[in-house]
């Protein structure tokens, strides 16, 4: 039998203790790699000369399916986390850990230079009030604004750290591609998505824990210098809580 403790690690019953939530990122990480280095082998293919039409569309086709395979592993190994993880004790995180281990395993989960996710603004070591939960959360939410990226271009997703005392709020904004609108709209609006498949129950997921968080999703104006509305999302940070800090995620 697995249980948390309050940092969020799994220990055993049995002799000594292990973290099965280091344990399934390691073995998520080590399969998002040979995702990977599959993605590298097609391009290479898809690059190479004499292929036929139809031979090119099928490489097209398989570099999509291993991009839906990758994504559907961090899934997977979000619903682990989450089954595992016990009732909510919130405590510190680091941001820097967090969003760029998000970030990492979501890029690995596109062929090669066809998404980037850039980071920005946690040089001032910001936290956040959350659980063990938090990074898998970004990720799923990075997964999901990102997922219908097109292949023809280079697209690139900013992730932008805006502390706001009390709140610390996340920018994202694209370049190349629009967010995801039925994500905007089910985190926005309140709006229940149809169906019921990976996406779907993804969603579901991440609007139960920002609720949890007691987060907050809204659309803003750009800042000056910038066009349009952003994807806006508060949580608190933190700030005057004697929560204890971890840098164990």
């Amino acid at each position: 039998m697995v249980f948390l403790t309050d940092e969020g690690q799994c220990t055993t019953t049995d002799d000594g203790e292990w973290e099965a939530d280091r344990l399934l990122e390691m073995v998520s990480h080590d399969l998002l790699n040979q995702q990977q280095a599959a993605l590298g082998l097609m391009e290479l293919l898809e690059s190479s000369e004499g292929l036929s039409d139809s031979e090119q569309a099928l490489v097209g086709r398989t570099i999509e399916v291993l991009e839906n395979t990758a994504r559907l592993l961090l899934q997977a190994r979000t619903a682990m986390v989450q089954r595992d993880r016990g009732e909510y004790k919130p405590f510190l995180i680091p941001l820097d850990r967090s969003l760029t281990s998000a970030a990492r395993s979501v890029q690995g989960a596109f062929a090669k230079g066809r998404l980037r996710i850039v980071v920005e603004g946690i040089e001032g070591n910001p936290h956040v009030m959350a659980d063990a939960m938090f990074t898998e959360m970004l990720a799923q939410l990075l997964v999901l604004l990102t997922d219908r990226a097109p292949g023809d271009r280079e697209c690139i997703m900013y992730v932008r750290v805006e502390p706001r005392g009390e709140r610390t709020a996340f920018r994202m904004v694209s370049e190349g591609f629009a967010l995801n609108p039925m994500v905007i709209d089910a985190l926005t609006g309140g709006r229940e998505p149809l169906g019921r498949n990976s996406e779907v129950i993804a969603i579901a997921l991440v609007r139960h824990l920002l609720g949890q968080y007691g987060g907050t999703v809204k659309m803003e104006d750009a800042p000056p210098g910038d066009v349009g509305a952003h994807l806006v999302i508060e949580i608190p940070s933190g700030e005057g809580s004697d929560a204890v800090d971890n840098d164990s995620r």
